[in-house]
């Protein structure tokens, strides 16, 4: 499957394609799940059914865009075979002077600072609307392996595939890593389909299209995407006053939460410096052009 994605390098008309085809993945889901739902009704409530079903409508979901993907990597694979080879791996082990171990526990420290420097970000925005919330509600009051299984498992790897792995890398290809980063975070912020979020989701995007952009370690932003999830869910679970919807400072007093921000803040610079040094000279993607 790798090598088929490897060949596949949308710009970024195709990229937006991607994401509605997303769209599209979610309405069918939805759709069957109502389905399926009302089927099964003598045997389970809808409400618990669309709880269990979840993980299955998560991945209907996501395998609309992905199988677009890798039908036109195929294609492209077929065509180029007999040419030169015009790809560029979805994954590769360029950690710089950092190496894996380091890199990779550099980066989940920063990914959680991140989360807490974004926090204020949180408390301003307006009160999401009654379907998002409900939404939020279902997915925390899930059973612990269902909210696991899609939220901390199929969605960073899934949605790393496709938003750093296959979007990012293709729109580097055609336009330059600035805009490329932009473009790849704004369509991982509008699939979440969750406007009072977009803003956080796009600048970890942001963040983990640098870490994609000079490494071309798939492994390394899907780390970051665990993290973040993981935490979010650890949060809700553990801590009801601050749930999905609401901010940290619902749980720490004010001069401990910003004390607790700044620093996550002087964190993240020190690891955005750290790395950056490890990483000098390193474009993986642009160098694996052909």
């Amino acid at each position: 499957m790798f090598k088929k994605l490897s060949y596949y390098l949308p710009g970024v008309g195709e990229s937006w394609l991607l994401a509605l085809l997303l769209l599209a993945g979610n309405f069918v889901a939805s759709a069957l799940a109502i389905v399926l739902s009302l089927a099964f009704a003598s045997v389970i409530t809808p409400a618990e059914f669309n709880i269990y079903f979840l993980p299955v409508s998560y991945l209907i979901t996501m395998l609309f865009p992905l199988l677009f993907a890798i039908n036109r990597g195929k294609k492209a694979l077929l065509r180029n075979s007999i040419h030169s080879s015009r790809n560029i791996p979805v994954d590769s082990n360029n950690f710089g002077k950092t190496g894996w171990v380091l890199s990779a526990l550099l980066l989940a420290i920063m990914t959680i600072c991140a989360s807490l420097v974004m926090d204020p970000l949180n408390s301003i925005m307006p009160e999401p609307w009654e379907w998002v919330k409900q939404s939020l509600e279902m997915l925390v009051n899930a059973p612990k392996a269902v909210a696991i299984v899609t939220t901390v498992i199929l969605a960073p790897l899934l949605e790393e595939l496709l938003c750093r792995g296959i979007i990012l890398r293709g729109m580097l290809k055609h336009t330059s890593s600035f805009m490329a980063i932009f473009w790849s975070a704004l369509i991982f912020a509008v699939i979440h389909l969750n406007p009072f979020q977009a803003v956080p989701a796009f600048l970890l995007g942001i963040l983990m299209g640098w870490v994609y952009y000079k490494t071309g370690s798939l492994k390394l932003t899907i780390l970051m995407h665990f993290t973040n999830n993981l935490l979010s869910m650890l949060i809700s679970w553990y801590f009801p006053m601050a749930s999905t919807t609401d901010s940290f400072k619902d749980i720490l007093p004010p001069d401990t939460y910003w004390a607790v921000t700044g620093g996550g803040a002087l964190v993240l610079i020190l690891g955005l410096v750290i790395l950056g040094n490890s990483w000098k000279g390193m474009n993986v993607i642009r160098n694996s052009r052909h």
